[in-house]
C-alpha cells in the first residue's frame, strides 16, 4: 500500500483496508483542524490506486471492508 503523509484511522475502521486516493484536504480552511495543512490537495495517480487495490485483494484477506482515506470535510 502506498501511503503518503499522515493517515488518520477512525476507530470504526479498525478492521478495514484503508485506501488512500487523495492527498491533503480539498477545503483545508477549517479553524478546528490542522491535520492536513502541510499537504496540498491532490488526487493520486490511477496506477498507484490500482496497485493498492490489487495488493489489498491478494494480501489483506482478513479485513472486513474498505474505506477511503481522505481529508475532505
Amino acid at each position: 500500500m502506498h501511503y503518503d503523509g499522515m493517515i488518520i484511522r477512525p476507530p470504526s475502521e479498525a478492521d478495514s483496508i484503508l485506501l488512500q486516493v487523495t492527498l491533503g484536504c480539498s477545503h483545508n480552511k477549517c479553524t478546528f483542524c490542522g491535520s492536513f495543512r502541510e499537504k496540498r490537495f491532490a488526487i493520486k495517480k490511477d496506477d498507484i490506486i490500482f496497485q493498492d487495490i490489487e495488493y489489498a485483494r491478494t494480501h489483506l484477506t482478513r479485513q472486513k471492508g474498505c474505506s477511503s482515506v481522505t481529508g475532505m470535510p
